[in-house]
């Protein structure tokens, strides 16, 4: 259907804002969405997309056109995955690209679930280190810490994850427990490098003397560091160990908060300046189709985090 591909080059091209952008989500290249959009241009007798070696946009006429003709192929792309999804048994493999401490920790715990509600879907883990960047070769999607600098994946937000300051019991016998940030100077530090090279700071905000609101930040350094590079199960292994304090997610811990094996320190204290190391993305292309095996895993995952609540602890978790 020469004209059904005109259109579906032409709308994608509008939505991504370059014919290279288009051809990587469509699959084609950027000479056949160029070529695509001037026929379509031709039969239309209107300019719909004004373009130049810096830039590109839709004209006044190309707006009014793509606003009529989105919903329209929507609807067709609607259709066209409803005939699949009823012809298509759901199983096969799903193939995950996650962070190594996340993936361990938090997804790990969830499959089982999954493999419970569909038998014949196999999923499979592939750890990676980088916090950013597109799924990897084969992956079908991708847990990542920064939002992705490519217009042509999709990137939502999965969940936040707080961080918290923490401590092994046998460390806090040793040197007492921290009751302010300032109080961590007096304290051997666990330390992650983050994954663009800087070393994390301790910057916190919260509540002062007689419970009224900290404005200003606090920044500390702890009197020594162990230095570990963008390895957050090395950090949490070194806590364990009774090393020292460290800032870590809670969310791959919470075993070891329930067991007692680690304490919460600080709880009228927030870090700040950590944004990219608390939020956690689901990443994946955006093909014309994405098998219904890969959608029931990305519904699964945003069903329990959007139920999950990562910032309520038991009392119990912190230290006395």
């Amino acid at each position: 259907m020469p004209r059904l591909t005109q259109l579906r080059h032409f709308a994608e091209a509008a939505r991504s804002g370059s014919f290279t952008a288009a051809a990587v989500v469509l699959g084609v290249t950027p000479a056949a969405i160029s070529r695509n959009i001037a026929l379509l241009e031709k039969q239309a007798g209107s300019l719909l997309l004004e373009r130049n070696t810096r830039r590109m946009r839709l004209t006044a006429a190309g707006r009014a056109y793509f606003d009529r003709l989105a919903p329209a192929l929507q609807a067709i792309a609607d259709a066209d995955r409803m005939l699949g999804d009823q012809r298509e048994q759901i199983a096969g493999t799903v193939c995950i690209e996650t962070l190594p401490y996340f993936g361990k920790h938090v997804l790990l715990p969830l499959l089982g679930e999954f493999a419970t509600r569909y038998p014949q879907i196999e999923v499979e883990l592939r750890f990676n280190e980088h916090g950013s960047g597109p799924p990897g070769d084969n992956a079908d999607l991708a847990i990542r810490r920064l939002p992705p600098s490519d217009r042509s994946l999709v990137s939502r937000r999965l969940c936040e994850l707080p961080l918290k300051v923490v401590a092994s019991p046998d460390y806090l016998r040793r040197a007492g427990i921290p009751r302010t940030p300032e109080a961590l100077a007096l304290h051997d530090g666990i330390v992650a490098r983050l994954p663009d090279g800087r070393i994390g700071s301790w910057r916190f905000l919260g509540s002062a003397r007689g419970g009224r609101a900290e404005s200003r930040a606090i920044e500390v350094e702890p009197r020594r560091r162990f230095l570990l590079s963008d390895q957050l199960d090395g950090v949490m292994n070194a806590a364990l160990l009774g090393l020292g304090v460290t800032l870590m997610s809670v969310s791959p811990i919470m075993k070891q908060l329930r067991s007692g094996a680690l304490k919460l320190l600080l709880p009228d204290y927030r870090p700040i300046g950590v944004e990219h190391y608390s939020s956690v993305y689901l990443q994946y292309s955006q093909p014309r189709y994405k098998p219904r095996r890969v959608r029931l895993l990305i519904d699964f995952l945003f069903e329990y985090f959007q139920k999950t609540d990562f910032t309520r602890f038991d009392p119990s978790y912190y230290a006395d």
